[in-house]
């Protein structure tokens, strides 16, 4: 599975998929509606192997096969465009997009990180139980799990899977500025403080309480942990969706 991140230039969306390494692939139609190159596929095909691949996007119109160009290509494609646009787009690229991913591994732009601030508090709050009981029973019970789910010495993976099942549904970046403010210490081997505690009153938490209302619900209805995500997938898509990259293809 890989990462879909969908960026804004100039009002346009600019969809990015990220490899395990932690790569960038342009979709390329994006990339040349911006630059004012009408026909991407000629694009496409002038590219070396090494710079061009097709991402394949799962989504609820079912699978997209998209061609996407890598760092190289991308620049590739910028050079061969003598559109004014193709000077003012290579700087945002590089003087704001890729370094911003070098450095923290994602790039926001200014309305991702209005809504960002909307969620995320620049302090920690005190500290209220946020997470019913029920929410840990029920995980304890769907994936068969032996032990007290009331536990406060949860398996640690617990931890994973309420960001899969929670954290990931809230707004793309949320979960990612959560884990940079509050960061995993090697010492205490876990976080000094739960994540909800950065969630502002206003927004983040109330949709945090939402999401969990949500998701108990279906942990209720299902008989097991596969059924449950089936639901899960069904009642609220990740942003996003699922991702294949394959570089060899042509279409």
């Amino acid at each position: 599975m890989f990462e879909l991140m969908v960026f804004e230039y100039s009002g346009r969306e600019m969809r990015t998929v990220f490899d395990k390494q932690g790569n960038p692939w342009w979709v390329l139609k994006d990339v040349c509606d911006v630059l004012g190159i009408s026909k991407s596929r000629d694009v496409f095909n002038k590219l070396d192997s090494d710079q061009k691949g097709v991402v394949q996007i799962d989504t609820l119109g079912g699978r997209q096969k998209l061609q996407s160009v890598n760092e190289s290509g991308l620049y590739e494609t910028i050079f061969q465009s003598n559109k004014p646009e193709a000077k003012p787009f290579r700087k945002w690229v590089t003087s704001e997009v890729l370094p911003s991913i070098r450095k923290k591994g994602y790039y926001f732009s200014s309305e991702q990180r209005r809504l960002i601030e909307a969620y995320v508090s620049p302090i920690f709050l005190p500290w209220a139980k946020k997470f019913p009981n029920e929410f840990f029973i029920q995980i304890y019970k769907l994936r068969g799990m032996s032990g007290n789910p009331l536990s406060s010495t949860r398996p640690q993976f617990i931890g994973g899977i309420i960001n899969n099942i929670i954290y990931d549904y809230l707004p793309d970046g949320v979960l990612e500025i959560l884990q940079e403010q509050n960061p995993y210490d090697p010492v205490l081997n876990g976080r000094r403080k739960k994540h909800h505690q950065l969630l502002t009153p206003e927004i983040g938490l109330p949709h945090l309480e939402k999401q969990l209302i949500m998701i108990v619900g279906l942990m209720k209805a299902s008989v097991n942990w596969k059924m449950f995500k089936r639901l899960l997938d069904r009642a609220c898509p990740k942003p996003g969706g699922q991702l294949m990259l394959n570089l060899d293809m042509e279409i």
